[in-house]
């Protein structure tokens, strides 16, 4: 019996020992934070002193990681020593769809990749092809594999996860933009930079990557496999939109959803992404724009939570990067009473300066991040510390006058109080609905 190693039994590990399992293979777990893990005849869970030992005797045939284990882990960096391939599940999931010749188009990028990959495969099924959204949108590639009849992959893959994808399976990709994150993960920004670009070498010798403009301009990708497509709000790129049509290598083709015409946003940029993609395979403009009139994107990202005595409410439980929260504060513009804070990922906050000026009235602060975030912007913007997630909520509402909008855009991971994003934001907007 084959012996396999996974390393972190949250979704994908799981996932990855239930497959593993069902071709007969012994799985051998370790967790450092799983207490209720079941153990049966395939699936031995053991500490990480024990998985040590074992690989030490050759037990192994390969290493599974989750995305969350860094490459530096101990048990990752013993088992290269002793020659055993690490990889993640995505990888062992392109293995085995390899011979099967089964449609797989993968997304990244710093801000947006879930929403694009919803919104990528919105328009398909709404175009009469069958798609899943899988991968880092939370259901494990592995999961679907014997499930293949003519279904669309549209994968969301994380830094983490295309670290260790190798095999160049996916028939086309978008970058959709890069800007310091995971820096608590990742040993430097360069690290991170390279982990992104790797996108663009695992499409297949015809892929594509269509490739933010913003991206292209700040980055080398002399390297990369895939044929280059750029999209943007400029002529210089090959699919562009002017605020009012969408224009494709040189010919105008579809009037901008309504809702984004005369804006250049985040929004627009993803849809100009998902449409380059969805019309690369053979979808038409007008089934690309009609559809994103029906697409609703998923919560916690600038939404809307209710208006009270003229004061707007927005969840934004999703902005946990700098870059995200700037994108929340251009969009609303002015009169913004900022909610903030949460687990430090390593990076600097200066950013924000310039970006808040006239814009940002007052910041509540939360979390290990706080003092970095009042270290960073001393002098450039009112702030308060706050001892808990409640007493930021309720102060700035309080502080809020009408045509003020109180934004809860942390900038930061939750895992220091919340289980998730969406358990903060879902906390927010109960304590919203209580004012």
């Amino acid at each position: 019996m084959k012996n396999v190693a996974i390393i972190g039994l949250g979704k994908s590990g799981l996932s990855a020992s239930r497959y593993l399992r069902k071709k007969g293979v012994k799985v051998w777990g370790c967790d450092d934070y799983a207490t209720h893990v079941q153990t049966d005849d395939h699936l031995q869970v053991v500490k990480p002193g024990q998985l040590m030992k074992l690989i030490e005797q050759r037990m192994f045939s390969f290493m599974l990681i989750s995305p969350g284990i860094r490459l530096s882990h101990p048990l990752v960096q013993k088992a290269r020593e002793y020659g055993l391939e690490v990889f993640c599940d995505i990888e062992y999931a392109f293995r085995e769809l390899e011979k099967n010749r089964v449609p797989i188009f993968g997304i990244t990028g710093t801000n947006g990749k879930t929403t694009t990959t919803l919104l990528v495969s919105f328009i398909m099924n709404h175009a009469g092809l069958s798609a899943k959204p899988v991968g880092n949108i939370g259901v494990p590639l592995l999961d679907e594999v014997e499930e293949t009849n003519d279904t669309n992959f549209v994968l969301e893959l994380s830094s983490f996860q295309l670290q260790t994808i190798h095999t160049p399976l996916l028939q086309a990709a978008i970058l959709l933009n890069i800007s310091p994150n995971h820096l608590d993960h990742h040993s430097d920004f360069g690290e991170y930079i390279r982990a992104k670009q790797h996108i663009g070498n695992i499409v297949g010798p015809d892929g594509t990557l269509f490739l933010q403009e913003k991206a292209f301009r700040a980055h080398s990708w002399e390297h990369t496999r895939g044929h280059i497509v750029r999209f943007g709000f400029t002529a210089a790129c090959e699919i562009f939109g002017d605020g009012q049509r969408i224009v494709r290598f040189g010919v105008q083709e579809e009037e901008l959803p309504k809702a984004l015409q005369g804006v250049f946003s985040h929004d627009a940029e993803n849809f100009l992404a998902a449409y380059a993609l969805c019309r690369h395979i053979g979808i038409s403009p007008k089934q690309c724009v009609d559809a994103y009139s029906n697409f609703r994107k998923p919560p916690h990202r600038l939404q809307l939570v209710r208006t009270c005595h003229g004061v707007s409410f927005y969840d934004d439980s999703k902005a946990t990067n700098i870059e995200a929260v700037i994108r929340a504060v251009e969009s609303l513009q002015a009169n913004i009473v900022l909610i903030a804070g949460g687990v430090h990922k390593g990076y600097p906050y200066y950013a924000w300066k310039s970006a808040f000026e006239g814009k940002v009235k007052k910041m509540f602060l939360v979390g290990e991040a706080a003092c970095h975030m009042e270290k960073d912007l001393e002098g450039s913007v009112p702030m308060e510390r706050c001892s808990s997630f409640e007493e930021a909520v309720l102060g700035a509402a309080s502080m809020a006058k009408s045509g003020d909008k109180v934004v809860l855009s942390p900038g930061c991971s939750s895992f220091d109080m919340f289980s998730c994003f969406e358990d903060r934001g879902r906390k927010f907007q109960e304590l919203v609905h209580q004012i």
